[in-house]
């Protein structure tokens, strides 16, 4: 049986959005299904950023991740004398570049970008809708073992480690994190996604529910880089409503919308004590500048300092590292030329100057990163590298599209 692309599709939003914690106990490690289909899929496409002609991004990305793995493999005598967990926790951080090469992730035609649109489209409407089942009926309530959530003996596992907001009022408060294990990496899928969701419907009404439920889950899940991330959207979103002929009359018919409901509901309902609350305990009244990662990035700086050689190879076996802070991680861990070349690929294929509503998402997880970016985490690198191929294929196929002046019935007609 051959393996047409939209079963790729099909597993890669499976996998990466909706079940990104599936997986298996090893002894007591976690081997997620979406980690490695995210590698064997990230070593295949290597191979076609090779060949790849044309492509600055390609060969950008090819670079970078041959550099990433030579300076990995430079620091590799420091790292086997801290030990083998320091190797396998280098090695994760090591495939999460890899990850660059979902750039050139196969969407050879409309129908292939259609067909992973509405992958993507349920597949966010389902994490929402698990969400929402979460609230209704209890976290514990409702997971699946080994599909929506991964844990030894006990659920409060995975409570007690990432999901409790402490000293939130008189009881500590739970975070939402549907099928993510983590509110913050929940919020960050919703940010990431949420623009190339609405992008996806035709119907006004459903972008805007996409909008206003959107950022009720971004406050429910308790994280302040997806309050931040999502208001951060809000305005991209506007900008380009704004400012692009292309977009303005949806655009600007969905952030109107989306504004007049949002105020209507203020004044006949209320803003919801809970979520006022979440963003005020978690936003409005939190110092930022009292912060163990500033901490973390001063003790990187100094000893960065006393040995420059370590801002050109990076220290993989630092003893304390900075790993909330992407741009900061990638430097601490590879280096500045890495740094680089990370974000000279993201640059020349997100193409950020030619601003359009479905790259919002994007953009604004590269500002959530500076803050809290958990791309070492699973599934986010996976999903920011597809986020990228699906706004450049987005792109390319509406200027092919534009130029050739078909009154096709397009996805690009959509948002």
């Amino acid at each position: 049986m051959t393996l047409k692309y939209s079963h790729i599709h099909a597993i890669s939003a499976l996998l990466f959005l909706v079940f990104p914690k599936s997986g298996l106990l090893v002894g007591s490690a976690p081997l997620y299904f979406s980690f490695a289909f995210g590698v064997f899929l990230s070593a295949i496409l290597m191979l076609r950023l090779i060949v790849s002609e044309g492509e600055v991004s390609h060969r950008l990305a090819a670079f970078l991740i041959f550099l990433a793995t030579a300076t990995w493999m430079i620091n590799f005598p420091s790292l086997a004398a801290e030990g083998f967990l320091k190797i396998a926790q280098m090695a994760f951080a090591l495939s999460a570049i890899w990850a660059v090469a979902l750039i050139a992730y196969p969407i050879p035609s409309v129908k292939s970008l259609r067909s992973l649109l509405l992958y993507v489209k349920w597949g966010y409407w389902f994490i929402l809708f698990y969400a929402g089942c979460q609230l209704a009926f209890g976290p514990e309530a409702v997971a699946v073992k080994n599909v929506t959530a991964l844990y030894e003996a006990s659920f409060d596992e995975i409570l007690n480690k990432h999901n409790i907001i402490r000293g939130m009022g008189a009881e500590n408060t739970a975070k939402t994190f549907s099928t993510y294990q983590n509110g913050n990496l929940f919020s960050i899928s919703i940010v990431m996604f949420l623009p190339i969701a609405a992008h996806a419907h035709r119907s006004v009404l459903a972008k805007v529910a996409v909008f206003f439920l959107g950022g009720v889950f971004c406050i429910l899940s308790g994280s302040a880089s997806g309050m931040i991330g999502y208001a951060i959207l809000l305005l991209l979103a506007a900008a380009c409503a704004a400012g692009s002929s292309r977009i303005s009359k949806s655009g600007g018919t969905v952030i109107m919308v989306f504004l007049m409901l949002s105020a209507l509901y203020l004044v006949l309902y209320g803003i919801p004590e809970k979520l006022l609350a979440l963003v005020e305990y978690r936003v409005l009244d939190r110092d930022f500048s009292d912060n163990g990662r500033w901490v973390k990035t001063a003790i990187w700086w100094n000893d960065a300092m006393n040995n420059p050689l370590k801002l050109v190879v990076g220290d993989l076996a630092a003893d304390v590292l900075v790993y909330e802070i992407l741009p900061l991680s990638i430097a601490q861990f590879f280096g500045f030329f890495v740094l680089f070349l990370f974000y000279g690929t993201v640059w020349t294929s997100l193409k950020p100057l030619n601003l359009t509503f479905f790259k919002t998402g994007a953009l604004a997880y590269l500002v959530m990163s500076i803050g809290e970016g958990g791309y070492w985490l699973t599934p986010i690198a996976y999903l920011f590298g597809l986020n990228l191929a699906i706004c450049a294929a987005i792109a390319r196929f509406s200027q092919q599209e534009s130029c050739s002046n078909s009154p096709s019935r397009s996805v690009f007609k959509q948002g």
